[in-house]
């Protein structure tokens, strides 16, 4: 990964990132909440200044959509697996997250089952920085200053070899930590103080 000393431009062109060893190198970044793979494309930004033109807001909420929305809607669901039927646009991780809980609690009062609002992730994973994805995001140092979480969130072992600390193989301790995690009831698990640098 080449960690970008300065941004820049230079005649309309943006460079991905200028570096110390390299004048300008491209690279495929991703982390929370950042992708910048694929940015600075001019055919891109002609595409969305051309349709800020011709709609500048459009909600997708309550059954609203717009055009572009339907056509690109349809183009997914053509090569997505034949039983899928629909899409739902969100803007970003978390609140693709915020959107899944939903739907999942929906889901569960529609099947008279309202009670179940559990919702288990892995410890060290990473959700997003609103409320009920923080809450879903197994990282104590996430949670410190904007407790209390919301309840029905419990946090379950990851899989993760490098630093297992059970006797079993991780996949199968994991595996065994989230049917422990679906069958407790109670207050989540309480989160190691530190988490696993990347």
């Amino acid at each position: 990964m080449i960690i970008a000393s300065r941004w820049s431009s230079s005649k309309g062109k943006v460079r991905c990132c200028a570096t110390p060893r390299a004048a300008n190198a491209s690279t495929g970044y991703q982390g929370c909440g950042t992708s910048i793979s694929a940015t600075a494309r001019a055919e891109l930004a002609d595409a969305a200044s051309a349709q800020m033109r011709r709609i500048a807001f459009a909600s997708a909420y309550i059954g609203a959509t717009n055009e572009p929305a339907v056509r690109l809607a349809e183009k997914i669901v053509g090569h997505a697996y034949p039983n899928s039927a629909a899409v739902y646009f969100t803007t970003a991780g978390a609140e693709s997250n915020e959107s899944a809980f939903k739907f999942a609690r929906y889901y569960w009062k529609i099947k008279d089952k309202p009670e179940k609002t559990k919702i288990i992730s892995r410890i060290h994973a990473y959700h997003g920085v609103s409320l009920a994805a923080m809450s879903a995001t197994g990282m104590a140092a996430y949670h410190k200053m904007f407790g209390p979480l919301v309840p029905g969130f419990i946090q379950a072992a990851p899989p993760y070899a490098y630093r297992w600390a059970g006797n079993e193989e991780p996949g199968i301790g994991a595996a065994d930590a989230v049917e422990k995690a679906y069958s407790r009831r109670g207050p989540a698990i309480p989160l190691p103080r530190s988490s696993p640098s990347r």
